[in-house]
């Protein structure tokens, strides 16, 4: 199964969307949802030279399935499921990671630029405005990546 189209749809999309689930972090930074970032990472790999093993995908199915049916709201659970998906990829899979989100930073040498007011964009208008997607657009969101991440790892498991 090609999934490139996909896979191109979502390098562009979820940098973009991903910016709407986020939440503020104790240090004031902002910080992507665990769920989201893992199911980026599934669905990253598989336009690198390392994508995800069929071992790997058969470990990783039932816990992508236990995240999706997990409340972003239980951050311990959440993060202890990600700490689990985590440890299954490789040293090579988390470099060639660490290689996509240096690419797809502003300022680097073929990045796309970077919005001139990060206000504009994806979830910007509507009455919450300020950049943020409301809860429902959130959770939609999250729901449809890590969808998306469970079918490719059900392609690779076969």
């Amino acid at each position: 199964m090609r999934v490139w189209p996909v896979a191109v749809v979502l390098a562009v999309l979820v940098p973009a969307l991903a910016a709407g689930c986020t939440r503020q972090a104790p240090s004031g930074g902002r910080q992507i949802d665990p769920a989201v970032r893992a199911a980026s990472a599934v669905t990253g790999l598989e336009r690198t030279e390392v994508p995800v093993t069929k071992g790997q995908a058969t470990k990783l199915l039932p816990l992508f399935r236990a995240l999706q049916g997990t409340p972003a709201e239980d951050r311990p659970a959440v993060a202890a499921l990600v700490r689990e998906i985590d440890g299954i990829l490789t040293d090579g899979q988390r470099t060639a990671l660490r290689r996509l989100r240096e690419e797809r930073r502003p300022g680097r040498p073929g990045a796309p630029d970077a919005p001139p007011d990060r206000r504009s964009g994806p979830g910007a208008s509507g009455p919450r405005g300020q950049g943020q997607f409301s809860p429902e657009r959130m959770a939609a969101f999250r729901g449809q990546i890590l969808d998306r991440a469970i079918t490719v790892l059900e392609g690779r498991a076969l």
